[in-house]
């Protein structure tokens, strides 16, 4: 009798992305998205894309300022992927520049953290975010809250 063929484990929970080139900042935030999610880390932006690649994650939470690839220039590349088209994505950095603020309503599902980021709001846009992905949220809604 031939031996059982492996299957692919399957995910009970989504999968969040956390990109930020600062570690214990990505750290803190992974440590407070695993309460709702499975979680993987990335400490750059190119290394956040490779593990898009991998896991095709429903919520993306990426610094903006990051070397290598910028958090924006990586989610538009991780939208073209077709298995993470539509995931939700939340915005962080310490910039305060509107411009930054603009360019991430691009995406429909997309929200915007300012450093140092409140735990509570961090928990608030974790949940909308998920509820975006089961589409809990109603349309009205669906409009960054900058």
């Amino acid at each position: 009798m031939a031996a059982p063929t492996p299957q692919p484990l399957r995910r009970t929970q989504p999968v969040a992305l956390v990109v930020d080139d600062d570690e214990p900042s990505a750290r803190m935030v992974a440590r407070e998205v695993r309460a709702y999610c499975e979680v993987a880390t990335a400490f750059d932006g190119v290394a956040g894309f490779e593990a898009a690649l991998e896991l095709h994650p429903r919520l993306i939470i990426s610094d903006v300022h990051m070397p290598l690839l910028d958090g924006l220039s990586m989610v538009r590349r991780i939208e073209a992927l077709p298995a993470c088209r539509g995931a939700s994505v939340i915005f962080m950095t310490a910039d305060t520049d509107p411009s930054f603020r603009l360019a991430a309503t691009r995406w429909q599902h997309a929200r915007y953290l300012v450093k140092p980021i409140s735990i509570d709001r961090l928990h608030d846009e974790v949940r909308w975010a998920l509820a975006a992905q089961l589409g809990d949220v109603p349309p009205s809604a669906r409009r960054p809250r900058l």
